[in-house]
């Protein structure tokens, strides 16, 4: 179920990120409103992919522990980590992931995820750097 992050860091590839999303999924970013549906998400993780590589950070994400499911609903928690060139972390936080099987294919329906900073601490203060410099604030 997990692949958006190795899909989005090594090729780039928002399409195949956007691919993990049901076409009704919700994505709730930090700092800005709900996406409610698969083509917003893939402007918006176009638009991130662009950002990121200009800027040179990548983003890392660590599972929590195994996906759980119930029927057709399951979910997942992760950390997740933003590099910069030097390898120095930019941001750093955790993320929840819920899943749908629709058709009998898994897929993301919702997604979540918010920084382990404090708002004004020395980690804010990098990410709101690195958001002047591209323009935006940090992760999918």
């Amino acid at each position: 179920m997990r692949q958006r992050c190795t899909t989005l860091d090594s090729v780039g590839d928002a399409a195949a990120v956007v691919a993990l999303y049901a076409d009704d999924a919700v994505l709730s970013a930090p700092g800005a409103r709900a996406l409610l549906d698969s083509s917003s998400i893939g402007r918006y993780f176009a638009k991130k992919v662009a950002e990121f590589s200009a800027a040179g950070l990548t983003v890392a994400d660590a599972p929590m522990g195994d996906v759980v499911t119930s029927g057709d609903l399951g979910f997942q928690w992760e950390t997740y980590r933003v590099t910069d060139k030097s390898g120095g972390v930019v941001d750093a936080g955790k993320l929840l992931t819920l899943f749908g099987r629709k058709n009998g294919k898994w897929m993301i329906i919702g997604d979540t995820w918010n920084s382990d900073s404090m708002p004004g601490g020395p980690a804010a203060r990098a990410t709101v750097t690195v958001a002047t410099a591209s323009n935006s604030l940090v992760r999918r």
